[in-house]
């Protein structure tokens, strides 16, 4: 499903208008250009039914939009949110049931240098409801 995201919002207009195709799984390269988006997987559920025909999984993630400015990251993050929010429908190889927004929060990451040439980060935290293949 990681790659089901990372095939949504790299094909979402008004993503990719701010980010082009910077869309990463678990970490960015560190020479990428800001700003960025990187998703990661938080947890899973298994829903089985007694009949075993059930193959809904709900898969938690962690969506962090990054860039050097709060305005840039907020901006990225109301994108990615509108767009995901609610989304049903084909992820690269899954069918998507549902997407659930549980949260957001915003962050500032400062450099090792002491400059100010930080990370400003929205981070969205959402479950996806899909069909297991």
């Amino acid at each position: 499903m990681r790659s089901g995201l990372v095939s949504l919002l790299r094909a979402e207009g008004t993503v990719t208008a701010i980010v082009a195709q910077r869309v990463y799984v678990t970490k960015a390269p560190q020479t990428a250009k800001l700003p960025f988006v990187v998703i990661d997987q938080n947890d899973t559920e298994e829903f089985n039914s007694i009949d075993g025909t059930g193959k809904l999984r709900r898969m938690g993630f962690v969506v962090d939009c990054i860039a050097s400015t709060s305005v840039e990251a907020e901006t990225l993050g109301n994108a990615v949110r509108e767009y995901l929010d609610d989304f049903t429908g084909v992820a690269g190889t899954f069918t998507v049931d549902a997407v659930m927004m549980n949260g957001e929060h915003g962050g500032y990451d400062p450099p090792n240098d002491g400059s100010d040439g930080g990370f400003h980060i929205i981070t969205l935290d959402l479950d996806v409801f899909y069909q297991r293949p």
